[in-house]
């Protein structure tokens, strides 16, 4: 059963690289909509709303919108890891006490696998998008305020794009 855990733990990894995939291609969604602010003329205002709002704007293009501010969803996901993995050991060590067949057993061990590798690989994927998200959104704000927005974007469009 140890290898059904194994599995939902791939699984769950694979889900939590899917749903974060939306976010991690943040630079070619901020090209696009500036793209389109800047024909109206209000380029710069549009980084500089985004650079302001940017947990507003990353919510828009994400798969996973979490409805609470950071800390009160660090918690919740902190609990649901912690009760995911007290499930899963609970299911392993009374397998034969808790379920009435193989079949059920195996997957409630397979989801609980998947449960207990989404939560931590998903954390860190997000976190590392959300830094990367924040250094880009503070050098265009930057790059903004000094009135050079148009060059930057001309030089950096090649590495967003490709």
């Amino acid at each position: 059963m140890v290898e059904l855990a194994f599995l939902g733990a791939i699984v769950g990894v694979w889900f939590a690289y899917l749903t974060t995939n939306p976010k991690k291609n943040f630079r070619k969604k901020l090209l696009i909509d500036y793209e389109s602010h800047a024909r109206k003329g209000m380029g710069d205002k549009f980084v500089l709303g985004v650079a302001a709002n940017r947990v507003a704007w990353a919510k828009s293009f994400s798969v996973i919108r979490k409805p609470f501010k950071a800390g009160i969803n660090l918690i919740i996901e902190t609990g649901a890891l912690l009760l995911a993995l007290m499930a899963l050991i609970n299911s392993l060590v009374n397998f034969h006490k808790v379920f009435d067949s193989t079949l059920q057993g195996g997957a409630a061990i397979t989801f609980l696998g998947l449960i207990a590798a989404y939560i931590p690989t998903e954390w860190f994927l997000s976190g590392r998008i959300d830094t990367e998200m924040d250094a880009v959104l503070g050098e265009l704000q930057d790059v903004t305020e000094d009135g050079q927005l148009d060059h930057y974007i001309a030089a950096v469009r090649g590495k967003w794009e490709g």
